[in-house]
């Protein structure tokens, strides 16, 4: 399972893919404003994306994908959620 709850975030692991955006929503509905780490995860897949921003919860860690963490967490940080 790449979508796990530990007593302070929600923690994206590996490889993240369409599959899990059922469980991340399940698990974000349950635990609102909780941080999102993403310290261990891999590539993940744009559902999820669309998941984490609707969320606005913080995030801590970069995923290893050079594509995010170039382009979609400096967007992010600058995110103004209502």
């Amino acid at each position: 399972m790449t979508v796990t709850l530990s007593g302070t975030a929600i923690e994206l692991t590996g490889d993240c893919g369409v599959e899990e955006a059922e469980e991340l929503l399940t698990v974000l509905e349950a635990n609102p404003g909780l941080p999102i780490s993403l310290k261990d995860a891999g590539q993940i897949h744009t559902a999820l994306w669309q998941l984490i921003i609707l969320s606005g919860c913080d995030l801590r860690g970069e995923p290893t994908s050079d594509f995010a963490a170039r382009h979609l967490l400096p967007a992010l940080k600058n995110r103004k959620v209502k």
